[in-house]
């Protein structure tokens, strides 16, 4: 919906800041017109034959559900970045009847009616059979769609094709306009899963592209209930006026209503939801990429920490406040000073800062410097909190250095585990409990593996047995090791 492109900057699911080229499908794009999106060709199986597979969609679905379903589907090109392309007849819920390689099979798996009285589903068994396919599909009747249907289907898609047509927004042409307008709200960890909430600004601060809006909202709600979700400084926002009146009665229920500085977005079901903020006599406040993001006092002045372990210890700000970096250092008394590079823009003094209430003892070091005593030698995080009036600095143990040699076993573990070891089982051993990367108890709830270990890779811990029956996790929420669950990963 970014137009795939590679520096598009996106939250995953564990809340880190990546690019698009960065991740496992990574994106590729450097401008909207190098992607075609869309989501059935002339290859393989038409959209509507493909979503009937039971691995899609489960044979009780009815098939008012399905056609929603589908009709969102063909809906996401449209009002995606890049270059929309579709299939012939896919508003007409096009089938040819699962039948997945249709070039020499004439007219009969490949009929279109534009009469809308049928899709052609269900006229044959197909010639070319895909992998999944099973011939109690043909017999579903929730598979099969009345002329109404297929009408409403294609006035659905023609409705988004107006509503792609009404605004610049939806038809961005270079990277840099995608990047600075385009936010995607709902990421993270503890995102709403099967909702996209996106954001299209064209608000002050941003050549006008749209007289008519100043900001635009499309909400993809892929789940089967209604899902609300809140945006902060969100304001002014209706539905679409195409889906006022659509034909599709059910998108006409969406809604927005504003509180307090948040707006709230109420998507049905199965729906594809576009809202408008309308422009007045003159271009005005749209909605920001990341409307959350707090303004650094020291602007995008890069800050460093000096004395650390490295001469010019870099922090990295995170948009919400907070200033990070993390080092490790040995047991010593330091003193340490925090800067731009040159200390002339910003140049912290004890008095400037707080000490946070749990951080390592930090101390007037003079000279526009800080103290502190290391007592233990381990990895520490240094965080300046800048959020409030005055900044809170903190120096705070995050893991403890540890001996590299060979573990010496303390007995048994104290919790039954499935063969009496684990293992650290991942990419690196072939996912196989090889020896050298034996967990060994060592006593205290604290277990050791000295190895080779090179490079980012997956991995478990897990039990030596062929099921994998005994797997240690990160902690929960309540701050607990959990063990047993084979479906997750660390």
């Amino acid at each position: 919906m970014a137009g795939t492109l590679k520096n598009f900057e996106l939250v995953d699911q564990n809340g880190a800041k990546k690019l698009g080229k960065n991740f496992a499908q990574s994106s590729y794009a450097l401008d909207p017109a190098d992607i075609i999106n869309y989501v059935s060709k002339h290859d393989n199986e038409s959209l509507w034959d493909n979503l009937q597979y039971e691995g899609n969609l489960a044979p009780e679905i009815d098939s008012d559900t399905r056609v929603r379903i589908h009709s969102l589907s063909a809906a996401i090109p449209l009002v995606s970045q890049g270059i929309p392309f579709f299939q012939l007849a896919i508003d007409k819920l096009r089938s040819k009847s699962m039948d997945r390689n249709t070039y020499d099979a004439g007219d009969w798996y490949n009929r279109v009616d534009y009469t809308n009285m049928s899709n052609n589903w269900n006229v044959g068994l197909p010639i070319e059979l895909g992998g999944d396919f099973k011939a109690a599909i043909s017999a579903n009747a929730n598979i099969a769609v009345s002329s109404q249907q297929i009408e409403r289907s294609s006035a659905v898609f023609n409705e988004f094709l107006q509503i792609r047509k009404s605004s610049p927004l939806f038809r961005l042409t270079d990277e840099s306009q995608v990047i600075r307008r385009i936010g995607f709200h709902n990421t993270g960890p503890n995102q709403t899963k099967g909702l996209i909430m996106m954001s299209i600004d064209d608000g002050t601060g941003l050549t006008d592209l749209d007289e008519n809006n100043d900001a635009l909202v499309v909400a993809v709600n892929g789940t089967a209930n209604t899902v609300s979700h809140a945006i902060s400084s969100a304001s002014g926002f209706t539905l679409h006026p195409v889906q006022l009146s659509s034909a599709d009665t059910i998108v006409q229920t969406a809604s927005f209503v504003e509180s307090g500085g948040v707006g709230t977005f109420s998507i049905p079901a199965h729906t594809i939801a576009v809202f408008v903020k309308a422009q007045g006599n003159a271009q005005s406040v749209g909605l920001a990429v990341d409307p959350d993001y707090v303004n650094s006092p020291y602007g995008d002045t890069p800050i460093f920490g000096s004395g650390f372990a490295s001469d010019k210890l870099a922090f990295e700000y995170d948009g919400r406040g907070v200033y990070t970096a993390a080092a490790t250092l040995s047991a010593a008394s330091i003193i340490f000073d925090i800067a731009d590079m040159n200390s002339t823009d910003v140049d912290l003094s004890f008095s400037d800062v707080v000490v946070a209430g749990d951080s390592n003892v930090i101390t007037d070091g003079g000279n526009n410097d800080f103290g502190t005593d290391i007592t233990q030698a381990g990895t520490y995080a240094i965080t300046i909190d800048v959020s409030g009036v005055t900044p809170i600095l903190s120096i705070k143990l995050q893991n403890a250095l540890v001996s590299c040699e060979a573990p010496i076993s303390a007995g048994d573990a104290p919790f039954a585990i499935t063969g009496g070891k684990l293992f650290v089982r991942g990419e690196h051993s072939g996912w196989d409990p090889k020896p050298e990367f034996e967990l060994v108890y060592i006593g205290s709830n604290q277990y050791k593996a000295v190895a080779n270990f090179n490079g980012s890779f997956p991995f478990k811990l897990a039990s030596n047995d062929g099921s994998w029956s005994t797997q240690l996790w990160a902690q929960n929420s309540t701050g607990e090791i959990e063990t047993g669950d084979s479906n997750c990963r660390c």
